[in-house]
Parts: C-alpha cells; structure tokens; sequence
C-alpha cells in the first residue's frame, strides 16, 4: 500500500510539473505588447494578405490583422494590429507598396501633423492604393507618346472628335 501511495505522488507531482512548465512556456511566448486596431478602406488591394507588414520610418510597428470588404461601396477594409506604443496623428495617411518590382506587399503609414491620434478602431482618412505595374506602364507610354506626337493629348482633341 506504500508503494502505491507513492508512485501515486510521482505520478501526480509529474502532472502538477508538466502544467507548471506548460503554463509558463504559454506566458513567455504570448504577445506581452498591447495593440490598438486601425483600420483603411482601399479600392485595390492586390498582393496585401493577413501577416503583411505595416511600417512607420521604416519601423515594424503592426501587422494585418484581418481583410474584409464592405458590402455597401465594395471597398476592402484593411483591420491592422498596431503596437499602443505609437501616438500616430489622426490625419496621417496609408500606402500599399512593395519591395521592388515584384516583392511582397506591405503598408507605411506617413504621418499627419495633427496633434489628436488615432486611438481603437479608427479609420485612416487618406489612403493610396496598391500601384498596378501595368496600369503605371501603360501611363507612361501613353505620356510619351502624346509628348513625341505620335498620339494626340486628350487636351488637343477637337470636341467633337472627343465623343465621336
């Protein structure tokens, strides 16, 4: 009977250890940082997923949380997790840009100069869409062919030309 008292307590203390140890492991990986949501509505959002990255000068300060769009305009609603320690002004604006031509997508934000911040779940008021190579390529080509003459310029168009 003392034998089995025993392994008994062995068992149980292995178990009281093993939650201890789980427990602790849990809270020193969880996120210790508190965060605000922020959120923007863009028209284009080509290439930004859940996890892309969301820069200050340059510093990682959030993440994509969520990406939803809005029934009524059809806009896509970005959600970020943004670290509380930043005071970001309420007239700061936010860009999707990539890395290189080809790389991955991530927001910046520019701030404002206002001295009220964004606190919990506002949202940006200027916003500036993904850039779409093509769309950017055809500009320019369009640009320069109206500079060289090859094309005429919608501003030198007769009017009537214009809706014929």
């Amino acid at each position: 009977m003392n034998k089995k008292y025993y392994h008994a307590l062995i068992g149980f203390s292995s178990i009281i250890i093993m939650t201890v140890l789980f427990l602790l492991l849990l809270f020193i990986t969880s996120d210790k940082q508190k965060k605000i949501t922020l959120m923007a509505k863009f028209n284009d959002i080509s290439g930004v997923i859940v996890g892309s990255k969301l820069l200050l000068s340059g510093i990682d300060i959030g993440h994509v949380r969520q990406i939803d769009i809005d029934e009524n305009s059809y806009q896509a609603i970005i959600m970020l997790d943004v670290s509380d320690n930043y005071l970001i002004p309420i007239d700061s604006s936010i860009a999707i840009l990539s890395n290189g031509f080809f790389g991955e997508k991530y927001l910046r934000i520019s701030p404002g100069g206002d001295e009220k911040t964004m606190q919990n779940n506002d949202y940006f008021s200027y916003t500036q869409d993904t850039l779409n190579l093509l769309s950017t390529l055809e500009m320019i080509i369009k640009n320069a062919e109206e500079k060289a003459g090859i094309i005429p310029s919608e501003n030198n168009l007769n009017p009537k030309d214009k809706w014929s």
